[in-house]
């Protein structure tokens, strides 16, 4: 599934995504412009990628949500 947000301006994504990365690299991470991290969903483990497709005064994010347990991720 993706899906694309538009932050209100300003936002810097790099600022939040690094702020946002630190702890266990195997739960989350930012990296060459992409963050994801591993979230629990309806008791499955769910792949968010987060790039990075506008500029601070025009910011849009790319999320993408990933799962390997099925083929469509339903959220309820």
């Amino acid at each position: 599934m993706k899906l694309i947000l538009k932050p209100i301006p300003p936002f810097d994504f790099d600022l939040c995504a690094s702020i946002f990365s630190d702890g266990d690299e195997q739960i989350r991470k930012y990296e060459d412009g992409k963050y994801w991290q591993v979230i629990r969903i309806n008791d499955k483990l769910i792949l968010i990628v987060v790039n990075d497709l506008g500029v601070v005064d025009d910011p849009k994010l790319l999320v993408e949500l990933k799962s390997d347990k099925s083929p469509a991720l339903v959220i309820k």
